[in-house]
This record gives C-alpha cells, sequence and structure tokens, in this order.
C-alpha cells in the first residue's frame, strides 16, 4: 500500500508532462525562447530545452575523462595474451538556464492571464560523438552514445528541465588511436552533435500516404487516441570539446587491465526502450540489478540502475562497482518491474550471456 501511494502521488506531480499535447503550428519565438501552446488547454504553454555546455569546475578544469586501457585478453573472449583495448570516453555537459526573468517576460509578451509556462516534455536526446581524422587521414569516428542521468539534477520535472547529465562511450582500438592524436597534438577536432525529440499534435491537414495495409494499421494502432502524435526535432545543435591535456594532464589516464576491473568504472551499459518506444503502457519503473565478483575476499557486490516512464529520455546507463571486480568471473541479473497501479514482479537471477559490456533490458515479445 505504501508503494501504490507512492506512485500515486509521483503520478499527480508528472501529469502536466504525461497528458501533454503541444501543437507545433502553434511555435512562436519570445526574446530568442521558443514557445508552444498546449493544443487542449488555451492556458498551458511550453518552452524549449536550452543548449548544452562542457562542464567545468570552478578552475575552469572540463569534466572529461579519456580512460586509455590497455588490455591483455581473457578466457572471457578467448583472446588470451593478445593486446588490445578498451578505452572509454567519459565527460558531463551542462543544460543552459532560461532565465526567470526571460519566462516573465515571455508570460507577458502572451498578452494572457493567468497562464501556465512550463518545460516541453521531451521523449529522447540523440547524441553522436564526432572526433576528425588524424592528419593526412580521411578516417575520423563517429559514436552514437546517450546522454545519462548521474544524479537529481539529471532528471527533469513539471517545473525546470535538467541541469547536467554525462556522456559515456567506449572506444575500439582504432577510435582510441584517432582521440589520442586529438588530445595530444592539441587539435580541435572533437564535438558532441546532439538534438532533441517531442511528441506533437499532428496537423489534421496533412495527407497520409502509404499503403491501404499501412493507412489501416496506423488508424487501428491510434483509434482509442483523442489526437495522434508525431515525433519531431524540437532543437539541434553541436558543441566543441576542447581539452588542453598540457594544462589538464589528469584528463588523460592509461591503466593496464588484467583479471580484474577496476573500481568506479563505468563498464557495464545497461539499455531499456520500454518507454521511449512505448512499448509497455502497463510499465511504470523498470530496475535491474547487477551482480559481480569483487576481488576483495570475492564477495559478490550488487549494484542497481532503473528507468522511469516519465524520463523516457533515459534509456542508457552505465554503471560502475564501488569495488575491482574480476573480469573473467560471471556476472548475473535480475529485473524488477512495477507496474502503474503498484503491482510488483521481480524476475529469477540471470546470467550474462556474454562477455558483451551490454544488458539489454528490454521487454522482447
Amino acid at each position: 500500500m505504501r508503494l501504490v501511494k507512492i506512485l500515486f502521488v509521483v503520478a499527480i506531480h508528472f501529469t502536466s508532462l504525461l497528458f501533454a499535447q503541444p501543437d507545433y503550428d502553434s511555435k512562436t519565438a519570445i526574446n530568442g525562447i521558443h514557445i508552444y501552446q498546449d493544443n487542449t488547454d488555451p492556458l498551458l504553454f511550453y518552452y524549449e530545452p536550452g543548449v548544452l555546455v562542457l562542464a567545468r569546475n570552478g578552475n575552469g578544469k572540463p569534466d572529461f575523462q579519456f580512460l586509455d586501457m590497455r588490455y591483455t585478453g581473457s578466457k572471457c573472449y578467448n583472446d588470451q595474451g593478445e593486446k588490445n583495448f578498451m578505452s572509454l570516453v567519459q565527460f558531463t555537459v551542462e543544460m543552459t538556464k532560461i532565465e526567470a526573468d526571460d519566462l516573465k517576460a515571455a508570460r507577458k509578451n502572451l498578452k494572457k492571464r493567468n497562464i501556465k509556462l512550463i518545460p516541453l516534455p521531451i521523449t529522447h536526446i540523440t547524441s553522436k560523438l564526432i572526433i576528425a581524422p588524424i592528419e593526412n587521414s580521411d578516417n575520423g569516428v563517429m559514436k552514437e552514445g546517450a546522454l545519462e542521468a548521474t544524479g537529481k539534477d539529471g532528471y527533469s520535472t513539471s517545473k525546470v528541465f535538467w541541469t547536467k547529465r554525462s556522456f559515456v562511450v567506449k572506444l575500439n582500438n582504432h577510435e582510441s588511436q584517432v582521440l589520442n592524436d586529438q588530445l595530444s597534438n592539441g587539435r580541435l577536432g572533437m564535438s558532441l552533435a546532439y538534438s532533441y525529440n517531442s511528441d506533437f499534435k499532428i496537423n489534421e491537414d496533412i495527407e497520409a500516404k502509404g499503403s491501404p495495409e499501412l493507412l489501416e494499421a496506423v488508424l487501428e494502432a491510434n483509434k482509442d487516441d483523442e489526437v495522434m502524435t508525431e515525433n519531431r526535432i524540437v532543437k539541434s545543435d553541436a558543441i566543441a570539446i576542447g581539452i588542453d591535456v598540457k594544462k589538464y594532464p589528469g584528463t588523460i589516464m592509461q591503466i593496464d587491465l588484467n583479471k580484474e576491473m577496476p573500481p568506479a568504472y563505468a563498464g557495464t551499459e545497461i539499455r531499456c526502450y520500454d518507454f521511449k518506444n512505448k512499448l509497455r503502457p502497463d510499465l511504470y519503473i523498470k530496475i535491474v540489478e547487477i551482480q559481480a565478483q569483487s576481488v576483495d575476499n570475492e564477495k559478490e557486490v550488487i549494484v542497481e540502475a532503473r528507468f522511469l516512464k516519465n524520463h523516457s529520455d533515459i534509456y542508457t546507463k552505465h554503471i560502475s562497482f564501488p569495488y575491482a571486480i574480476y573480469v573473467n568471473a560471471p556476472m548475473r541479473y535480475r529485473i524488477t518491474e512495477i507496474t502503474n497501479e503498484g503491482e510488483r514482479m521481480v524476475s529469477d537471477w540471470k546470467n550474462k550471456e556474454s562477455c558483451s559490456s551490454v544488458i539489454d533490458i528490454t521487454t522482447q515479445f
């Protein structure tokens, strides 16, 4: 009963986000901020998210880390004795805040009393790391990744957008070499391209085209919806990521991996597309617990990752363990599902199927 009450309170808090119906055709710019009106509520408006910048600390040091790891192989991958690289790039971005005075001016400009101006619900964010090729070479790097929430500031609410998220991506041998060349030679050849997506009311004047079977399937899938929606890009941009490794040598770390994975290394990626792709309307929260074997006295250690219906834009998470764990030891995981009604279902423990760093807990039909 306590769990049901908690879910009910949270559901009320996010009602405006879950049932939002912004109208794309109502888009207007006020003081450089794009505003959208709700399709059903004439007093409800949405404002777009801010641009992203590379996060820095008080001394100007970028929150950026390139872990260039030499890997001597293991029986898990059947590559004992071979020299490989399991490099990882991780950095933090911040979303520029829309100032309160600008929002106040926008409300005044709309010339309506008692209006509500809230963040535009973002369904997902596409992000891609782009690294220019090595000098005299045509082979650059383009790696898709995801912006992950690592704390409360990584989640949007019904009143404000999230402020800080991390980007984590793995690199192979060639990609590591390209990035190392860019950083070591001080070249400004790295950037993060991103775009925000949101669901909008479909313009009724849009003509649907396709086979009779396709049109019938679309109508059938949306027969219970009061308003059909389409997913559109709200804003897209790119930020340059220039790292001065001479000024901040700690941004590059070279370590050796033998039979163990160091603590705090975000080496395991968890994916869940249930909410992003709207596969499970009945589902409210999905939790995965990952169990590994620590090097210290071979104790088992468990960490967990959560995915929520109200935050469909977060569908990938990289988890790390608080202690060093064995690379060759088997890893297990189990999934807990909590429905909108508060029903809880816990799966049996499952062995990780392969040595891949990815655990995909998306519902399989």
